[in-house]
């Protein structure tokens, strides 16, 4: 496979300030992207590209890796300013999945992919697609669940799942074994209710899809093929019980529940260093009729496995954080909507030194 390079870009940098706990940002100078350099899926190669490399007999799965390795450690393409200041890397984000890829059809799938890339531009690009139509989608849809379910107040819908939740696990967190609080003898506090997957689908009267064709395409191929996310219901088998930091955590993708040879019994896969309120067990094992779906689990995981591996999830963390808390889930769903939004109400800031108002921005 021919590689051609990719003249570097000129750009200007992007500076993020942060202050407070909340990382609010108080200034930024954004530039312009060369439009080489923007999110463009037409770029990549198209699934029949993939497909015909994917299922050539005479292209074993190893060479294919070994190929698209080989492709990645040589590509020269320049990184867009946003995700270069935010310390990202696109080939990274390829590595990572090739790295965790969670079963054969998987990993040979991700490969061809790469390998279908023609140009090293094509190969960056792919990189781009991979972080804003798989990895974002995920962290911005729990984003924004867990900004609705802390603006919610408690329904009758959620007492009943919390109570199912609960009983199932004698009301105790599965991570760690803190019961819940007035029900066990053991130290105490109020255990938090956390889906396992959100539905891509919000809002009820103009309902909302986190998750375009090109997500659905990338998780039934590289993860599942079999796991509808537009099926995705609240219930037992969609939730754990958790202290809150744990809950966070999980939330947020920084640590996973992989399983073990025993049914509905995992271990807890943890990313860098964490700060854990309390030890966290072992062995975690799910009882009852209604144990969690061991699907969305492995698919949880494996977002988490490439999010954290590959270090886009901080960068993500970071973008987040210059979204206001009253956005609207329309003006987070598409990644370069809202780098394009940051860019003109931050370029506008630098100008005319005006206050950051978060309220304002979208």
């Amino acid at each position: 496979m021919s590689m051609s390079p990719v003249r570097r870009a000129e750009v200007c940098d992007y500076y993020f300030h942060f202050i407070s706990n909340s990382d609010v940002p108080v200034e930024a100078s954004f530039g312009t992207e060369e439009k080489d350099q923007r999110i463009d899926r037409q770029q990549i190669p198209s699934m029949d590209d993939i497909a015909r490399i994917m299922e050539n007999p005479n292209h074993s799965t190893d060479s294919l890796v070994a190929n698209a390795r080989g492709l990645i450690q040589n590509c020269d393409y320049a990184l867009p300013a946003w995700l270069s200041v935010l310390d990202g890397s696109l080939l990274s984000v390829l590595s990572a999945m090739l790295d965790c890829a969670p079963s054969d059809c998987g990993l040979r799938y991700v490969s061809s992919a790469i390998c279908a890339c023609k140009s090293d531009r094509a190969l960056g690009q792919l990189g781009l697609v991979c972080f804003a139509h798989f990895l974002w989608p995920f962290k911005a849809l729990n984003w924004y669940e867990d900004r609705e379910a802390r603006m919610k107040e408690s329904s009758p819908s959620c007492d009943v799942l919390r109570e199912q939740v609960l009983l199932r696990q004698d009301y105790q967190c599965a991570i760690s074994g803190i019961g819940e609080m007035g029900h066990k003898k053991v130290p105490m506090c109020h255990l938090r209710i956390g889906r396992i997957l959100h539905s891509p689908i919000v809002g009820s009267e103009k309902p909302i899809d986190f998750f375009g064709t090109m997500t659905r395409e990338i998780v039934k191929n590289y993860i599942d093929p079999t796991v509808n996310l537009d099926a995705l219901a609240d219930g037992p088998h969609n939730a754990i019980a958790s202290q809150h930091d744990i809950g966070m955590f999980f939330n947020n993708f920084l640590f996973s529940l992989k399983p073990t040879t025993n049914p509905d019994e995992y271990t807890a896969e943890t990313y860098g260093e964490r700060i854990w309120l309390v030890p966290i067990k072992n062995r975690i094992v799910f009882e009852g009729d209604t144990p969690p779906d061991p699907g969305y689990l492995h698919l949880h995981a494996c977002v988490a496995d490439v999010l954290q591996r590959s270090g886009a999830g901080k960068v993500i963390d970071k973008i987040l954080k210059c979204i206001p808390e009253r956005t609207c889930p329309a003006d987070i769903i598409d990644l370069q909507q809202v780098l394009d939004t940051l860019g003109l109400r931050y370029s506008l800031v630098a100008a005319f030194e005006l206050p950051v108002c978060r309220d304002v921005l979208f």
